[in-house]
């Protein structure tokens, strides 16, 4: 099944993908870095929150104790610069943005169990429970970000919260997913840089260290095959699932196959690419998350 978000609404990057349609040949997901448009709301008030692995940063967005309050997980390699969400959808929830441990200016540690998927999840945890507690919760799940929210979700149920519904953006749920993490593992971990090497080449030694060390636990978590099944326990307890994709990405993704086999509804961002809440498709993906957690007019 498959809805199409079309209407109105950079320059693209690639990376290689298995195609979809048969997995053998070889495809191009399309990234873009959008450009600011004037409805963004801007930087947000800069929080955080300390963690058993160091200090999260996080950005908040509208009223703190809206309801709903939607929360964005970020990809791999990425950071809270790059959700902004529109002021006018902040006018009915509140927003929050986590820089994941070793991303943007959250914590960097040292010990690689920081990057697992499940310790992300508990650092999240904790950014929610420093916030007021808002009623419903939404949950915007990118790339990396995807698997990472599978664990927050089981870690509040556990704890009796439950989350409202979840928007997947190209959430990872194959191996077939992981051509990006897959080729880091492969290079294996980062050198250290030489005696004396600058305060940047250090920083960059560190961020590098951490996409490591987050692609191998990645790798085997979406190896497992156990994301989509999880996600369909979690629905079957009552939260609502969106998987979403990008327009621009069709047929280049496994787990597209994947979902269309399971009878699984996948949401198209006409003109979106893999970072469609920040490019082309920005209008169309907000568009659609406002509906989703029920503020659209």
């Amino acid at each position: 099944f498959v809805l199409s978000c079309t209407a109105a609404l950079c320059a693209p990057s690639f990376r290689p993908v298995a195609r979809a349609s048969g997995g053998a040949s070889i495809g191009f997901a399309k990234f873009s870095m959008g450009p600011p448009l004037s409805a963004q709301a801007g930087e947000g008030e800069q929080m955080s929150v300390e963690t058993r692995f160091g200090t999260v940063r996080y950005r908040s967005f509208g009223e703190r104790a809206s309801s709903p309050q939607v929360l964005f997980v970020h990809g791999l390699g990425s950071s809270s610069q790059t959700a902004q969400p529109p002021a006018d959808l902040l006018q009915k929830a509140g927003f929050l943005v986590p820089d994941l441990l070793g991303h943007g200016e959250s914590a960097c540690p040292a010990n690689a169990e920081a990057f697992r998927m499940q310790s992300q999840a508990e650092a999240v945890v904790a950014v929610l429970e420093q916030e007021p507690s808002p009623g419903e919760l939404f949950l915007i799940a990118h790339s990396l970000g995807g698997p990472v929210c599978v664990e927050l979700c089981e870690m509040l149920r556990r704890k009796g919260k439950n989350v409202a519904g979840m928007v997947y953006a190209e959430g990872n749920l194959n191996a077939g997913d992981c051509f990006g993490s897959a080729k880091l593992v492969s290079k294996g971990v980062p050198a250290p840089p030489a005696e004396g090497a600058s305060a940047a080449q250090q920083s960059r030694y560190a961020f590098d260290t951490a996409k490591f060390h987050s692609s191998v636990d990645l790798v085997q978590i979406s190896g497992e095959g156990t994301l989509l099944p999880r996600i369909q326990a979690l629905r079957a307890e009552g939260m609502r699932v969106a998987f979403v994709y990008g327009g621009e990405n069709r047929g280049r993704f496994t787990s597209e196959q994947l979902l269309s086999t399971e009878g699984e509804e996948i949401v198209w961002i006409e003109k979106g690419a893999h970072s469609m809440h920040a490019d082309e498709g920005y209008v169309l993906f907000w568009n659609f998350v406002a509906g989703f957690v029920g503020t659209a007019e």
